[in-house]
């Protein structure tokens, strides 16, 4: 039986697919958060020493910005894909 000629096997075909890309992007939003955590884990002493510590400049509020950002848009990323829900998070 061919698909393209059943309406529900031709329907049934595109969630499948979609279903597939959005496990996807939400597996690689989990390995882009656990990448983030482990950056964050290993330069947060150097983060503080260096960037929390310093005296107020253009170049410290734009780490910040990019650091905040970078969090934000993954957790968004996650939230999107229904990932956070999926692992009981959010």
């Amino acid at each position: 039986m061919d698909p393209s000629a059943n309406p529900i096997a031709q329907e049934l075909a595109e969630l499948a697919a979609a279903l597939s890309s959005a496990n996807i992007n939400g597996l690689s939003a989990i390995g882009a958060a656990t990448f983030l955590t482990y950056d964050s884990l290993l330069c947060f002493p150097l983060e503080v020493e260096y960037i929390w510590l310093a005296k107020h400049s253009l170049i410290k509020y734009l780490y910040l910005v990019t650091r905040i950002y970078g969090v934000a848009h993954v957790m968004y990323v996650l939230n999107l894909s229904g990932m956070l829900f999926f692992l009981n998070i959010g």
